[in-house]
């Protein structure tokens, strides 16, 4: 969209609608805005004014900085936009009065200090791909940050809150992929989807009691993150919150907590017959499912390399969908007949996968059940299938033999 005219507070602070540049009259290979806003590249030839004209153009650049300097970064009209586009080329900004800050204000700039003491609001995505800033220090005059507002910024290593906030919005520190601890203000009741999704080098984390809710995704892919408390008020965990923490060891559960049990590290519904999560970095090799669980949770072993076998005994009723997804190392799967049904995606990625044993009370195999397993060379589909998704079978090269004991076979 192009921008030839901005007023802020009333004050017209850039006017290009008089304008007479033309490509002509600009020098050569130098950008700049006609009269609608548009960009165009100058074509004139180097003269003896050219100096003239570049010192004048960065004159006015320097005045808008300084029209803008001190006031909201960010609200209404295009004056963010400006601010953004004028300050990726620097490292430090400070600035007493300054109590907004816009969407995108600082996105992809070099910031590597800031000095903010009076600041209320960050909104969403303000500093997203901010690449250079290794910490950062939220003032205690903070109480509310947008979604998306650190993510990106991939040299962030440690962040300190003075402020008080009460959520940790979605995707807030997603792809932060170096930082490497993170204590989260007491204050705070939810933590969003994604918040700290592929932050790689996550080693540490502290829940506070007041948290009432986990997002999904919110911790996927932390393959540092060997444990996670599950605080007392703790009432929702999100799809995928814990998937694909590959480090992870042992999930603690507060006893006082009315919704969560764990056991041995393994995190399940109170009553224990809902297996949530099963940490991937667990060094067990085989491993037998408790005889209370009735329902294996959606990813619950994905990506769990070090199982190579599971027992899945009579008593559970229901598999959902990517359960033993990239389980990479599983060679051998046993499933009860008290099984009635299997989730889309559920052996997807098991390479090493060799056998299977179904259960004989499943109806259907859902799509990509067995999609690229790579060393199942034959199975069994008992006679109560009644249906085989598409792409069940996809691309198992391997597989030579099906045996069909269908009644309709």
């Amino acid at each position: 969209m192009a921008i030839n005219k901005i007023v802020y507070g009333g004050n017209t602070l850039v006017d290009l609608t008089g304008d007479t540049v033309t490509p002509e009259t600009l020098a050569e290979g130098v950008t700049a805005h006609d009269k609608s806003g548009s960009v165009i590249t100058g074509t004139m030839r180097a003269s003896e004014d050219l100096n003239a004209l570049l010192a004048e153009q960065e004159s006015l650049i320097a005045e808008l900085r300084e029209t803008l300097r001190g006031k909201t970064a960010g609200g209404d009209g295009d004056s963010d936009l400006v601010l953004s586009l004028l300050t990726r080329e620097i490292t430090e900004y400070s600035n007493p009065t300054l109590t907004y800050l816009g969407p995108y204000a600082m996105s992809g700039t070099n910031i590597a200090s800031l000095d903010l003491p009076v600041l209320t609001t960050i909104a969403g995505y303000a500093f997203y791909e901010c690449k250079s800033v290794p910490s950062i220090t939220i003032p205690k005059t903070v109480t509310k940050i947008g979604e998306a507002a650190f993510a990106q910024c991939s040299g962030l290593e440690s962040i300190s809150f003075q402020g008080t906030i009460t959520e940790i919005g979605d995707y807030l520190f997603g792809n932060c992929k170096a930082l490497k601890n993170f204590t989260i203000p007491k204050e705070v009741t939810k933590i969003g989807n994604r918040a700290f999704s592929n932050c790689y080098s996550l080693n540490s984390i502290e829940i506070p009691e007041n948290v009432t809710e986990i997002g999904d995704d919110a911790f996927r892919c932390c393959i540092s993150l060997s444990e996670i408390y599950i605080p007392k008020n703790l009432i929702k965990i999100g799809l995928f919150a814990l998937d694909n923490c590959l480090n992870m060891k042992n999930i603690v559960v507060s006893k006082s907590n009315p919704s969560y049990f764990s056991e041995d590290g393994i995190l399940y519904n109170k009553s224990q017959t809902r297996l949530i999560q099963y940490p991937c970095g667990k060094d067990l090799k085989e491993y037998t499912i408790s005889s209370k669980v009735k329902t294996i949770g959606n990813a619950a072993f994905s990506n769990c390399y070090n199982l190579i076998s599971i027992t899945i005994p009579d008593g559970v009723e229901e598999i959902e969908d990517y359960a033993f997804e990239s389980a990479g190392n599983l060679t051998d799967i046993s499933i009860a007949n008290s099984v009635q049904k299997i989730g889309k995606e559920t052996f997807k990625y098991c390479k090493s996968l060799r056998r299977v044993k179904l259960s004989e009370n499943i109806d259907s195999i859902k799509s990509y059940t067995f999609y690229q397993c790579d060393t199942l060379t034959r199975i069994t589909i008992p006679e109560s299938v009644t249906t085989i998704s598409a792409n069940a079978f996809n691309n198992t090269a391997k597989l030579s033999q099906i045996n069909f004991n269908a009644k309709n076979a």
